[in-house]
């Protein structure tokens, strides 16, 4: 919708994003707690059954939130207005105005527009740079990726090699993200230990959880350079 803004109008835009970031939200936690709780249990360090089954507890909790915002009132009244928006089509100015308007053209607009921003963020990010910022830039590239997939359906050669490269992108910012994600959950895990266990070997087992997302996260930065300069090859 931030894309297609000029053609959809700002109230349109303003309108929608609010309740679909509002549902995101909900769909991420869920989504990290799966993300999370799969990795852990693919290369367990000995003394991780415990923090095994307090993932498998936290994400349960996610999902069952996530299935009351689902079946909740908000989330049908946003499926409601969306499917209301969707049924009246282009408004007799958006025809007027854009009718004209070729997939091709719009393509070359839209495409540039956010390809220049996602450059110019991805080379602002060196060595030192935050957590926040590689996941700020993560968002950017699958919310890019989105549009190219769109653009595709009919222009298919024309963004296959672009897509390629942003998709290695993403699966390098997604493998930082993750490991970021998992140091918050093994964090809340040490905290939950310090006041419902005695056993010391549980709070060693979440050091040696921690001290392994911290090496993932250096191996992702590493990986991320040598990504970027193949996603700003495939750009230029």
């Amino acid at each position: 919708m931030k894309a297609f803004r000029s053609i959809l109008g700002d109230e349109v835009v303003s309108r929608f994003n609010a309740e679909l970031r509002w549902l995101a939200r909900n769909l991420g936690h869920a989504r990290d707690a799966d993300v999370t709780e799969r990795d852990a249990g693919q290369a367990p360090p000995s003394g991780a059954g415990h923090y095994q089954r307090f993932l498998a507890q936290e994400t349960v909790s996610a999902y069952d939130q996530l299935v009351e915002v689902l079946q909740g009132e908000r989330c049908a009244a946003l499926e409601n207005e969306l499917s209301r928006f969707i049924s009246a089509g282009p408004t007799a100015t958006m025809r007027q105005q854009f009718g004209g308007l070729s997939i091709a053209e719009c393509a070359r607009e839209v495409v540039q527009t956010a390809l220049q921003k996602l450059l110019a963020h991805g080379d602002a990010i060196d060595a030192d740079a935050a957590a926040t910022q590689l996941h700020k830039l993560r968002i950017e590239a699958k919310r890019f990726r989105y549009l190219l997939d769109f653009f595709s359906t009919v222009q298919p050669e024309k963004w296959l090699q672009l897509t390629e490269a942003v998709k290695r992108l993403q699966d390098i910012l997604g493998e930082h993200q993750d490991a970021v994600t998992a140091q918050a959950r093994i964090a809340d895990y040490a905290a939950s230990l310090t006041e419902d266990s005695d056993d010391p070997g549980e709070l060693l087992s979440a050091a040696r959880l921690m001290r392994a997302e911290t090496e993932r996260i250096a191996a992702t930065r590493q990986q991320f350079a040598e990504t970027w300069s193949e996603f700003r090859a495939a750009a230029t």
